[in-house]
């Protein structure tokens, strides 16, 4: 800038900026790109009780029962046939079940690995800690009840012959 303002004149031009401005503006720059990070990542705390709703899928067998189904071009007959299809079917209901409980003791896990982490920073008390695993235990036995119950009426429903 010298070479294009005279030496007395450089003052008024570009006073002397003080270094800790600079550096007090630099950080402000990082820190203010630091929150926009964190407030981009949504932080959250504490929990909400939501309950979810479920809908599942209706279904119909129908199957013909005349004679024409005691036909032996497919082994033993036909009607013996659609009698496997809808055991197959009922096969994959109880598979979708255990599915289902692997969940919910996978969540009961998950919780008690946080109740004993909670435990182990010393934010609940040795009482709390087993307190809550004994809750735990008493929703999962509750949950894998009333999906065992879901189950055999589903069961029953899908073998039912009307």
């Amino acid at each position: 800038m010298q070479r294009f303002a005279d030496k007395s004149l450089m003052a008024n031009i570009a006073p002397t900026a003080s270094t800790i401005l600079k550096v007090l503006k630099i950080a402000m720059i990082i820190i203010a790109a630091l929150l926009a990070l964190v407030a981009l990542a949504r932080p959250q705390w504490g929990f909400i009780w939501e309950e979810a709703k479920y809908t599942g899928i209706d279904m119909l067998i129908a199957v013909d029962v005349s004679k024409s189904m005691l036909a032996t071009d497919v082994k033993p007959n036909r009607l013996e046939r659609s009698k496997f299809a809808v055991k197959d079917l009922v096969k994959k209901l109880n598979g979708v079940v255990e599915d289902h409980r692997v969940a919910l003791r996978n969540i009961r896990r998950d919780s008690n690995e946080h109740i004993k982490r909670l435990a182990k920073d010393k934010k609940i008390s040795e009482d709390d800690d087993r307190k809550g695993q004994d809750e735990m235990q008493k929703l999962t036995d509750v949950w894998i009840k009333k999906l065992d119950e879901a189950a055999k009426t589903k069961e029953k429903e899908i073998l039912d012959i009307r």
